[in-house]
C-alpha cells in the first residue's frame, strides 16, 4: 500500500466536512482502481455515491455509476456493470450535457456487448449495444459549436465501437465501413493511438473474414496489403 493511500485511508476515519470526505473517498477509490483492485475501489465508490444520493447530487452520483460500471466492468460481473451503466444513461438524459450524455450511451453499449457475450440472447443485446452506439452517433454529429478536436475523438470511439458490434454479429462490410470511419476521424483529429487501435479493428475485421471464408483468402490479403498501404499514407499526414 502507497503512502499517499495509507493517509488518505487514516483521514477517511475522522470527521470531515461533506466535501472533503467526498474528495478523500473519491480518492482512495482512484487508488484501488489504479492498483487493480476493483473490488475495494467499487466498495468505496459505493459509500461515495450513498452520500451523493443523500445530497440529491445526482450529476455527481451519474458520474460515481459509471465509475462503478468500470469496476464491475473490469470485474467481469456484467449484470452489475450494466445495471449501473442504465442507471447513469437514466440520470443524463435528464441532464443537458450532451457530451456526458454520449458517454453514457458508450458505456451502456459495451455492457450490452458483454452481456451478449454469455447470454443466450447475444442478438437481443447486441441490437440493444448497436441503439446505443447509433444514439452516440447522434449526439455527435450535434456538436457543431464545439472543440472539433474532441468532437472527431468522440467519433472515433463511437465508430470503433459500432465496427465490433457489427463484427460480432458477422456483418463484416459493416463493421469495415464505421472502423474506416474511424480512421478518418481519428485523422482529422492527429490522434494516433486511435487511429492505431482503429486499423488494428480493420486488419482484424478482415482476417476474421477470411478465417470464416476461406475460399476467399487470397481477396481478403489482397485488401489488408492494399489497406496497409493507404494507411501508412494517412499515418504520415496525423
Amino acid at each position: 500500500m502507497n503512502s499517499r493511500l495509507k493517509k488518505l485511508l487514516a483521514k477517511k476515519n475522522q470527521k470531515l466536512p461533506y466535501s472533503e470526505k467526498c474528495a478523500n473517498l473519491e480518492q482512495i477509490a482512484e487508488l484501488y482502481a489504479l492498483d487493480g483492485d476493483h473490488d475495494t475501489a467499487a466498495e468505496t465508490y459505493k459509500e461515495l455515491l450513498d452520500l451523493y444520493l443523500k445530497k440529491d447530487d445526482m450529476k455527481k452520483a451519474a458520474s460515481i455509476h459509471r465509475l462503478l460500471a468500470d469496476c464491475y466492468i473490469e470485474l467481469e460481473s456484467t449484470d452489475l456493470a450494466l445495471s449501473h451503466s442504465e442507471m447513469n444513461l437514466d440520470i443524463r438524459k435528464q441532464l443537458k450535457d450532451p457530451i456526458a450524455l454520449e458517454q453514457a450511451y458508450i458505456t451502456c453499449g459495451r455492457c450490452f456487448m458483454l452481456k451478449a457475450e454469455s447470454d443466450t440472447e447475444a442478438s437481443t443485446f447486441l441490437s440493444k449495444a448497436i441503439s446505443c452506439f447509433e444514439a452516440s452517433q447522434k449526439i455527435i454529429d450535434s456538436l457543431t459549436s464545439h472543440d472539433p478536436k474532441l468532437v472527431a475523438e468522440m467519433k472515433t470511439v463511437s465508430c470503433v465501437n459500432l465496427g465490433l458490434a457489427y463484427r460480432k454479429q458477422l456483418l463484416f462490410a459493416d463493421a469495415n465501413r464505421f472502423f474506416e470511419m474511424a480512421i478518418h476521424s481519428s485523422r482529422k483529429a492527429k490522434s494516433l493511438e486511435p487511429m492505431l487501435r482503429a486499423i488494428y479493428q480493420t486488419i482484424d475485421n478482415l482476417l476474421a473474414n477470411t478465417t470464416r471464408f476461406p475460399a476467399t483468402f487470397e481477396i481478403h490479403l489482397k485488401q489488408c496489403q492494399n489497406f496497409l498501404s493507404s494507411v501508412s499514407k494517412l499515418a504520415s499526414l496525423v
